[in-house]
């Protein structure tokens, strides 16, 4: 777009073929002067001068505005024929009034904190304003002297239409933005905003409002802040004191008492009984603590309503229990009765509720063998006979815990165990009972221990002295060999030893590092496989010898 009229000038020269210049020295041509308004040149004269250039072929005038550097900005000159050069005076002249009306400007004074609603999400607001009033609009800058002042440009009644839209907006901000607070305790304010928020947002929905929580445990953390229309304002406070009041009666509480031999039985076997009563009624119980100081006390929470008919449902459970209900006694030795207790009582509350009876179990130090049993007959009767067998369960897992020792020399102690565990596992699967050997060189080195029923324990300690006895018949060589040689007799995992053993049918014994003699192997068996088992070490002896000898004499 021509932005100056000494370009416009120089346009209209190029496209005239310098006629303009030529003709503005010929005398006969009229020549005409007029006052035209410098703020609309640029809107006559066109981008790139072609609206000026269809103003000169349509009249067949020259038409010449002023240059920047001209004394007078608005003097325009018209040169032609005296009829044409009328005409187009008088049509200059209506478009200056059109432009004129067109650029008519006034202002409208908006606080800066509602620029951003009129000029809406990606401008969409005021766009529309634009296009529907054919206007343009002018923001300040923010923080600026005149940040309130928004101008707008365009024929009068367009830009007074515009300006009255845009008071419109401002006024339907300012009604929207209406703000009422309402004070609740805070304990209800989870449940005015709901799970995941979804009851306030139902409420912000339902009543095109927003809502501000306060922050927990501040000075204001009752108050919360509504916003919106006052009318819808009102109404979203109306809705948020209908569930505090709905939350109010819905925590009337009260309280039933009840012995606590009963409360497995209100309970129910995972809950059963409770549960069916909270959702028939639908209300919330609390139990005591068991042994506190009121724990006969069940609370009941809910609609008064429903917590006096939840009460009443308990209480005639309590009833029923009693109407239905024998007593009976058993001896349980007082000695077992933390087994059958269980650990945290794991294992008598499993029995209540398996059977649905209560069992009273006498404190321990009354030494007491009776228990005392109450339920209904056919219950009763269950539960007697599930004791029974855990009575005799206990007794036989005691029985089979009894323990016997045997001292066994350590050095006997790989012939009882036997290659790969062989000796000992038979002994155990024979007498049916566990084994423990110490640890080597502990304290007590020398005490086997066996677990198991007292007749077959005793059993397997014969079992293994026996295996003693015979061990110590046989005959006993001593034979001293080099100790820098044991480790090449013995072989990798003692397998050159259990060769030898096997193949004499012996037993040989290196010393441990802790033996008092280094050098002191012992062979037992048979007096003939021993001998020939010695000669057969004293030979490996000398061979290994040489060989450690000849090494470190190339050392």
């Amino acid at each position: 777009m021509v932005e100056h009229s000494s370009m416009s000038v120089c346009i209209v020269s190029r496209h005239s073929l310098e006629t303009t210049v030529l003709s503005c020295s010929r005398l006969d041509m009229h020549k005409e002067e007029l006052l035209i308004d410098s703020e609309v040149h640029c809107h006559i004269i066109g981008n790139r001068g072609r609206n000026l250039l269809k103003l000169m072929d349509m009249f067949k005038v020259d038409i010449c505005f002023p240059r920047s550097s001209d004394p007078n900005p608005d003097l325009v000159v018209i040169q032609g024929a005296e009829d044409d050069v009328l005409e187009a005076k008088n049509h200059l002249l209506q478009l200056e009034e059109k432009y004129l009306l067109r650029n008519f400007e006034l202002t409208v004074e908006v606080d800066p904190q509602y620029h951003s609603k009129i000029i809406g999400r990606n401008g969409a607001v005021i766009s529309k304003i634009r296009k529907d009033h054919n206007v343009q609009t002018k923001f300040p800058e923010r923080d600026s002297a005149n940040d309130r002042v928004i101008t707008i440009i365009g024929h009068e009644k367009d830009a007074e239409a515009a300006k009255e839209a845009i008071l419109k907006l401002v006024e339907e901000q300012l009604l929207r933005n209406f703000e009422l607070t309402v004070e609740v305790d805070p304990q209800y304010h989870s449940k005015i905003i709901g799970r995941n928020g979804a009851v306030i947002s139902k409420i912000r929905k339902d009543h095109n409002v927003q809502t501000k929580f306060p922050e927990r445990d501040s000075a204001n953390d009752r108050v919360i802040t509504i916003i919106g229309h006052e009318k819808d304002a009102e109404a979203a406070k109306e809705a948020i004191l209908k569930l505090v009041e709905e939350q109010l009666l819905r925590n009337f509480e009260l309280t039933v008492e009840v012995d606590p031999q009963y409360h497995s039985k209100i309970i129910g076997r995972n809950g059963a009984v409770i549960s069916k009563i909270r959702k028939d009624h639908n209300v919330q119980t609390k139990f005591p603590e068991r042994d506190s100081a009121n724990d006969r006390v069940i609370t009941i929470i809910g609609h008064e309503k429903d917590a006096e008919a939840a009460k009443e449902a308990i209480l005639k459970l309590v009833q029923e229990q009693d109407n239905v209900q024998i007593i009976e006694e058993m001896e349980v030795p007082y000695n077992l009765h933390r087994l059958i207790i269980g650990h945290k009582g794991t294992e008598v509350k499993n029995m209540k509720e398996l059977y649905d009876v209560m069992i009273f179990i006498p404190p321990i130090e009354e030494k007491s063998d009776v228990i005392t049993i109450k339920g209904p007959p056919e219950n009763v009767a269950k539960v007697k006979e599930a004791l029974k067998e855990k009575i005799e369960e206990i007794q036989d897992n005691l029985s089979r815990s009894f323990r016997v020792t045997v001292e066994v020399d350590p050095q006997y102690h790989p012939k009882i165990i036997g290659y790969n565990g062989t000796v000992i596992s038979k002994i155990r699967n024979n007498h049916n009972v566990k084994i423990r050997f110490p640890k080597r060189d502990s304290a007590n080195d020398r005490v086997i221990t066996i677990y198991g029923y007292k007749n077959d324990a005793e059993a397997a300690k014969e079992a293994i002295l026996k295996l003693i006895q015979e061990r110590e018949k046989l005959y006993k060589e001593h034979v001293y060999i080099d100790s820098r040689v044991h480790s090449s007799i013995i072989g990798n995992g003692s397998h050159n030893l259990l060769k030898i053993m096997n193949l004499f049918k012996v037993d040989i014994r290196f010393p441990r590092p802790s033996d008092p003699d280094p050098d002191l192997v012992v062979i037992q068996g048979s007096e003939d496989d021993v001998l020939a088992a010695k000669d057969y070490i004293l030979n490996l002896e000398l061979k290994y010898t040489k060989i450690k000898n000849s090494e470190y004499f190339f050392k």
